[in-house]
């Protein structure tokens, strides 16, 4: 009887090995075990915030110096980005401007070449 009260000790204090078997009904159960294992020893590790952290915490004002940081340097980009479209816009308004003047030229240059290749025909046809 003592016998097996000291085996049972020590295979308490045995660390588990979880292998992964090629067999799928067991793997199920495997996969449990592991994830409880793993569960349980996240939970253990954890620590409160030393005091360096705690201090350095404190001196940068927490998480809403970083927030108010961040919002400001959001509304920087966003002014930004608004800046960088309308001069964007103002490009491409010239740009259309411009192949609509260089458009406008063609139709007058053919109209011109209509009216002399008219005059040419005509006369021609006078002779």
């Amino acid at each position: 009887m003592i016998e097996l009260a000291e085996l049972e000790k020590q295979a308490d204090k045995k660390k588990n090995k979880f292998t992964k078997v090629s067999r799928p009904r067991d793997e199920a159960t495997n996969n449990e075990a592991i994830t409880d294992a793993v569960a349980q020893s996240t939970e253990e590790r954890k620590r409160p915030q030393g005091i360096k952290k705690a201090k350095e915490g404190l001196r940068r004002g927490g998480g809403e110096a970083c927030m108010e940081a961040l919002d400001k340097m959001w509304a920087k980009k966003e002014a930004f980005d608004k800046e960088k479209e309308k001069a964007k816009e103002e490009r491409f308004m010239a740009s259309l401007e411009v192949d609509k003047a260089a458009l406008e030229l063609e139709k007058k240059r053919v109209s011109n070449e209509e009216k002399k290749l008219k005059r040419n025909c005509s006369r021609r046809k006078k002779r």
